[in-house]
């Protein structure tokens, strides 16, 4: 995102919203501030490394199973080779269609998610000026990158002026 070198001085905009950045009704109580926001991923910050659901490598971050928008990449890549005849030899196992393809610290420029910290940084308690975007809003669970869900499309018509 390229921003001015003027903007870069003033920071970003107020971001709006609960901690959460989920709009409540003000009879509705704020969040815990412990309360995660992917609580469908299936991912814990008390997991150890490499422990995230669909997670098979070790020494990198836990990209794949990150919080954050998913693609079913591996099953876009397996489906043609199970297609071909079986006597060019390129069937493959798949057992897991999806990954994270846009992890959430990324999707907000808040890290660069050089480990697994990075990746599980809680966004939501981070102060406006770690992300350049002005407002935003994450999915309360993983979901297809650019899926417009009702939650997210809420979110946004509520911002129309």
């Amino acid at each position: 995102m390229d921003i001015t070198e003027e903007q870069a001085a003033e920071g970003p905009a107020r971001r709006r919203g609960p901690p959460d950045h989920r709009r409540q009704d003000a009879a509705e109580a704020a969040p815990a501030p412990d309360e995660p926001w992917w609580p469908s991923s299936g991912w814990s910050p008390s997991r150890p490394v490499g422990s995230a659901p669909g997670v098979r490598t070790s020494g990198l971050p836990d990209i794949d199973g990150a919080p954050g928008g998913t693609l079913e990449g591996f099953g876009i890549l397996a489906d043609p080779l199970n297609e071909l005849k079986p006597l060019y030899g390129f069937a493959v196992d798949n057992p897991i269609r999806e990954h994270c393809f846009v992890p959430a610290v990324s999707g907000v420029a808040v890290r660069e998610p050089a480990d697994h910290a990075d990746l599980c940084t809680p966004i939501y308690g981070l102060p406006p000026t770690e992300s350049p975007l002005d407002d935003f809003v994450l999915a309360s669970q993983n979901e297809e990158h650019t899926l417009i869900t009702e939650e997210l499309s809420t979110w946004l018509l509520g911002r129309r002026p």
